[in-house]
């Protein structure tokens, strides 16, 4: 049985699972602004990126959350069926799932 415990944070685990929607987007096509991208990283629970506050508030400002719902949606769906290509990469999804479900729950 492979170690359950691959991330050792939150923070990792979410920055993985960022990372590959991030790339979704690239296979797709699929165009991410600059806020976009970095609301990927967006928690209330856990610091991510140092200017995330900021972030934020021109996301609220520029951006329409069920357009980014929805483009998130997808992304997260093209990149879970990419993991099945790659026994680690699908470790590793699993792995930040089940970290970040653990958190979840504890709040």
């Amino acid at each position: 049985m492979r170690d359950m415990s691959l991330f050792h944070s939150a923070r990792e685990a979410k920055e993985f699972l960022a990372s590959r929607i991030v790339e979704q987007a690239q296979h797709e096509g699929v165009p991410l602004s600059d806020v976009e991208r970095k609301m990927r990283y967006f928690s209330e629970t856990d610091s991510t990126l140092p200017d995330i506050n900021a972030v934020s508030e021109e996301f609220d400002r520029v951006c329409d959350q069920d357009d980014y719902e929805n483009k998130g949606t997808g992304l997260v769906k093209g990149a879970y069926k990419r993991t099945f290509r790659n026994s680690d990469e699908y470790h590793k999804w699993w792995s930040a799932v089940r970290l970040l479900s653990k958190i979840i729950t504890f709040l």
